[in-house]
Order: structure tokens, then sequence, then C-alpha cells
């Protein structure tokens, strides 16, 4: 059982890391069927790539069939929601959070990246 005391300092912790929704605008120019986009997973290419997604959505770009992987899919489906700046603020936000990514999680976890952090916790948290 978590003390009272604790529980406050993991509940301002939270608090910390928590932002508003961020409202959608979905692109109006849908390229031909032949176009598809695939992304790429591994971690820190997808911030690259979420950048990218920002210009197509800016540009009112949408894809007919998008395929990820990884870090591909988390960012297909923030730009499937049109949420321009949503993996921008994760990852400026988090980046110095040693629970997103540090050393520690590549000898505990085997990944720089602490997944169920990313994909539970996160998500969670800016829903």
């Amino acid at each position: 059982m978590v003390s009272g005391r604790r529980r406050k300092r993991m509940i301002a912790e939270a608090e910390k890391y928590t932002y508003p929704p961020i409202q959608g605008c979905l692109p109006e120019k849908i390229l031909p069927s032949g176009c598809a986009l695939v992304l790429e997973g591994g971690g820190t290419r997808g911030f690259y790539s979420s950048g990218v997604f920002e210009a197509f959505l800016d540009a009112g770009i949408m894809f007919p069939y998008i395929a990820g992987v990884s870090a591909g899919a988390a960012n297909a489906v923030t730009y499937l929601s049109g949420q321009k700046l949503r993996s921008r603020q994760i990852v400026e936000h988090y980046v110095g959070n040693p629970k997103y990514v540090s050393v520690r999680n590549f000898i505990f976890r085997r990944s720089m990246f602490h997944f169920d952090y990313i994909f539970h916790t996160i998500p969670q948290r800016h829903v």
C-alpha cells in the first residue's frame, strides 16, 4: 500500500507531465489511390518523421494508405487523428524523463525506451 505522502508526490510528478487535449485538423487533399505512406520504426527516427507529418498536415496532404511499425505506427495514429503538435510535445516534454529514454532502461529492459510507459502511461495523460 502506498503512503499518503508518497501518493501526493506521485500525483505531483504525474501532473508535471499532463497536457490538455490537442484539437485535430484533418487534411483536405487526399493523394491518388496508387500512393502509400510506409513508416519506419526505430525510436529516434520517429522524432524526425513526426516533423514531416506536421508538414503534411500543414500542407493538407493525406495518403489513402498508411502502414507503420513501432514508432512509425505511433506517428501514423497521431497523423491520422490530425493532431499536429502531439508527437512533438510528447518528445520535447518527456525526452529528459528517465522513464521515457535512458541507459537504465537499456540495462533492465534491453531497450533505451520504456515501452509500457510510452504506450500506456503517456497516452492516458494526453487523451
